[in-house]
């Protein structure tokens, strides 16, 4: 959504690796966030203790579609998405749970003056 005109680029990028699936609303999926709609219902909180009702019809349909696909996990910034997932899964990764790249992983090149003009680029 804050992609913005790099938005179709993403979906490139998504679309082309190996390490993510872009999922469909397909029928499964819808059934699957009205089973999650009619259990909220059921429990007596049909927003899940959340305010915003579009976002959470949106978010209930990504969280279908994880299931549906068989997602083990969602990577998610919104703080109430581990909410309306539940017990039940898939388990959601924040920004925050994502491990710290090690220190080190990319070499530094050496780059000293001695080495200008003698034939190779920099």
């Amino acid at each position: 959504m804050r992609a913005d005109k790099a938005g179709p680029i993403w979906i490139q990028i998504l679309d082309k690796s190996s390490a993510f699936r872009i999922g469909a609303f397909d029928v499964l999926a819808a059934v699957e966030a009205a089973a999650m709609t009619a259990a909220a219902l059921n429990a007596g909180d049909e927003k899940s203790g959340l305010k915003d009702w579009t976002k959470i019809k949106f978010d209930r349909q990504i969280i279908a579609i994880a299931r549906v696909a068989g997602s083990r996990c969602i990577y998610s910034h919104d703080p109430h998405f581990k909410t309306l997932v539940g017990p039940q899964g898939p388990q959601v990764i924040t920004l925050d749970d994502l491990p710290l790249p090690p220190k080190g992983a990319q070499m530094l090149i050496p780059f000293h003056e001695e080495n200008k003009g003698d034939g190779e680029e920099d």
